[in-house]
């Protein structure tokens, strides 16, 4: 496929980069991968085998890491913190018969790193994650529940704890399955926005 092409300016992403890196078929996944507060670039595909997904990472205009985690399939979730230390671990979530196992890579590109794994939520729920307390992200599923009711539930890692918020948001329509995008808001505290999709 064809390549993508990075230009950005050094107050966006430490110094200034152009640079060719990663093919427009990649997943992207942009985060402080290595350091709190730098973003870097990277980019996931299948391997040649199509067995495993590749994590490749760029800083500078340097591919510096290739990190091996999850297969073709996994719904790649990236840029979250979910261990509140400023840099961004790596998340995976696969589908079962009957429900949604995440796989966090806790400062996958940095040393020490360590897999989380858990379920939360079922195949059909809309994944995402959002930082609610303005001191670390959570991983968070929106679905329905067996009264076909909104809930939005979401779980610290730290504590093991699901959290379950129903009837939001307010005024879907029947059926209706937004996907959930978290948005910056006050003191570090995710706003979420639902984006529906005609």
């Amino acid at each position: 496929g064809s390549e993508y092409r990075w230009r950005n300016s050094p107050s966006a992403m430490g110094s200034a980069i152009d640079a060719t890196f990663g093919l427009t078929t990649d997943i992207l996944a942009i985060g402080s991968w290595i350091q709190a507060g730098t973003p870097a670039l990277c980019t996931v595909r299948a391997n040649s085998a199509r067995t495993e997904l590749v994590w490749r990472l760029l800083l500078d205009t340097q591919l510096i890491s290739l990190k091996t985690f999850g297969r073709p399939g996994d719904t790649v979730i990236a840029g979250a913190d979910f261990d509140g230390n400023g840099v961004a671990d790596a998340a995976l979530v696969r589908a079962t018969r009957t429900k949604l196992v995440w796989y966090i890579s806790a400062n996958m590109f940095s040393s020490p790193s360590k897999t989380i794994r858990f379920s939360l939520g079922k195949p059909g729920n809309r994944v995402t994650y959002l930082n609610i307390n303005g001191q670390l992200d959570v991983p968070a599923v929106f679905g329905r529940d067996s009264k076909k009711r909104a809930i939005l539930q979401v779980r610290n890692i730290t504590t093991g704890r699901t959290t379950t918020y129903r009837g939001f948001p307010k005024g879907l329509a029947r059926g209706e399955r937004p996907r959930p995008h978290p948005v910056a808001g006050t003191a570090g505290i995710d706003n979420l926005a639902f984006i529906s999709e005609d």
